[in-house]
């Protein structure tokens, strides 16, 4: 049989229908832990690695069909989601690191990550660069004998940068470290592993979910990093994961091992949840990305628009990479602009938008808008927030599914007032 097409596996992968009553939508097995029938079962259980079957923190059925789901939809090996992005994200760091270690970062990242990244992991002596991630003399320059891993993004928010993986991933191949891209903004519509990336993080909560009403992150493994060199914590063999020293299946049970650990665990109903979201994944990416160039489009040609940036215009200083990486679907729904008038002219239009929904998060099936300069970047000083790409003039906008004239009718007639 042919490999199922992106669609299809949103819809069927991980699950069948539930044998005992036949339900064809995704059961909700919402419990602390499960019966074992008897004392041999319960054995059978733990030594063979049947770990969704016996507590909650460490697996659930429902939580594993998401599971599943996300590691077919990337063609990975296997995924761990998690209770949020920041959970995926810092479970696997503590996975991975120890004192002493290293990692290179690109400069463009989402700020809760630079927080964890600049305030916590340093606590416990691990070192951080931060580079230009599309110049790879810095990347090289970086790297040194304790790095442990690159990371990145596939889109950086809010700059909207792009980033050239196959370049980056020379890099991360010569020096045997793993590159872990954050694929949150891009996910579906984007494969990064066919491109030397090898390990994916999702907040969940953005695209994938697409409906606003729950939080989850999600780790997806390549399986084709040799683990022998560099990393010793994932030979260590704790009960009930059992793997072999260094095989394919070392990181997903050293992520599982430190989840039981830190209790960062996802709920079954926030993976069923998620798992309604995902079905229509691939729809709603297509029209994201058809929404966001018209918009886009529309705004680099008004009166009251100082300058749009959106990587899929063919003006766009990297529309090459946009060509190289997101043909068919174009590069998702995030463009920020400038309006004439600065600051004040920028929380004005937001207040005169009526169908775009003022709120900090992204990826909804409806379109969503924000000022950053005076919301989530106003603690940072002018020239921090420069640095990032927040000017005062800066507005950030996600495109939804709505008819895209609606949202141009909307976006009109607030500039207009401004």
């Amino acid at each position: 049989m042919t490999e199922k097409r992106l669609e299809t596996k949103m819809l069927h992968s991980g699950y069948a229908g539930e044998p005992q009553f036949g339900a064809r939508a995704v059961p909700i097995y919402e419990t602390a832990s499960f019966l074992f029938g008897t004392a041999e079962e319960a054995a059978r259980r733990f030594s063979e690695h049947d770990i969704n079957k016996i507590y909650t923190r460490i697996g659930n059925p429902t939580v594993a069909v998401l599971e599943q789901r996300l590691a077919d939809m990337d063609e990975g090996l296997a995924a761990v989601c998690y209770a949020s992005g920041m959970g995926a994200i810092s479970t696997l760091l503590l996975a991975l690191l120890k004192e002493g270690d290293h990692i290179v970062v690109s400069n463009t990242l989402y700020g809760g990550t630079v927080s964890f990244f600049s305030d916590f992991l340093p606590r416990f002596g691990i070192k951080i660069s931060y580079v230009d991630i599309n110049k790879t003399d810095e990347i090289t320059a970086a790297v040194n004998k304790n790095t442990k891993l690159l990371y990145a993004e596939s889109i950086g928010n809010p700059k909207l940068n792009l980033t050239d993986l196959e370049e980056v991933s020379k890099i991360t191949k010569e020096h045997n470290i793993p590159f872990v891209l954050d694929n949150t903004v891009t996910p579906g519509i984007f494969k990064p592993f066919k491109y030397g990336v090898d390990i994916i993080v999702y907040s969940l909560t953005k695209y994938i979910s697409g409906h606003g009403i729950t939080i989850g992150g999600a780790v997806v493994d390549s399986g084709t990093m040799d683990w022998r060199r560099k990393f010793s914590r994932l030979s260590v063999d704790t009960p009930p994961f059992h793997s072999a020293k260094y095989g394919n299946m070392s990181l997903i049970d050293q992520l599982k091992i430190t989840l039981y650990q830190t209790g960062a665990c996802m709920s079954p109903l926030t993976a069923f949840l998620i798992l309604q979201g995902l079905e229509t994944l691939p729809l709603r990416m297509e029209k994201i990305g058809e929404n966001a160039l018209k918009i886009a489009e529309f705004l680099k040609n008004h009166s009251k628009v100082n300058w749009v940036n959106y990587p899929g215009l063919k003006e766009h200083p990297q529309y090459s990479l946009t060509e190289k990486y997101f043909s068919e679907y174009g590069p998702s729904g995030l463009l920020t602009f400038g309006v004439k008038g600065g600051l004040e002219a920028g929380k004005n239009l937001i207040n005169n938008v009526k169908l775009c929904s003022l709120l900090a998060n992204i990826g909804d099936a409806k379109t969503l808008i924000i000022h950053p300069a005076s919301t989530t970047h106003f603690l940072i000083s002018e020239e921090e927030r420069q640095e990032t790409g927040v000017t005062d003039d800066m507005i950030r906008l996600s495109a939804g599914i709505e008819a895209a004239d609606d949202i141009i009718e909307d976006l009109n007639s607030a500039l207009n007032s401004i």
